[in-house]
């Protein structure tokens, strides 16, 4: 089974955007503490598509916290000779958290936190 649940502050301001066929994607970085001290830091890719896609450009902004679970994907490219590997999580749900401290203004308040597509079928 391919699942991952993380929790962290995104690390800047989400980016949407719309695949040819009008489908909505965004893509952010969430910075989560890999121990309880915070002093080490993994930068990990997150993938949104359609509502949540949406529901990320509309609230999520750089410092916000959430939760993101969703399988892990992996991507193998090369370029001049050489193999990249770029590993993101593709997010099937999202909950917004905690705002970082002195920004919360009430202009980024979502009907509901939590937001999932009852049927994941990602757009390739």
């Amino acid at each position: 089974m391919n699942n991952c649940m993380l929790v962290g502050r995104l690390a800047q301001d989400p980016e949407l955007s719309y695949t040819k066929k009008g489908t909505a994607v965004t893509n952010f970085t969430l910075a989560v503490n890999r121990g309880y001290d915070g002093k080490k830091v993994d930068w990990i890719n997150i993938v949104a598509w359609k509502k949540k896609a949406e529901a990320a450009a509309k609230y999520l902004k750089k410092g916000r916290q959430c939760v993101v679970r969703g399988p892990l994907q992996i991507e193998k490219n090369q370029k001049n000779g050489t193999t990249f590997y770029n590993a993101k999580i593709v997010a099937q749900e999202i909950t917004f958290l905690t705002f970082p401290k002195g920004t919360d203004d009430g202009e980024f308040r979502p009907q509901a936190n939590h937001v999932e597509d009852q049927d994941f079928d990602v757009p390739y």
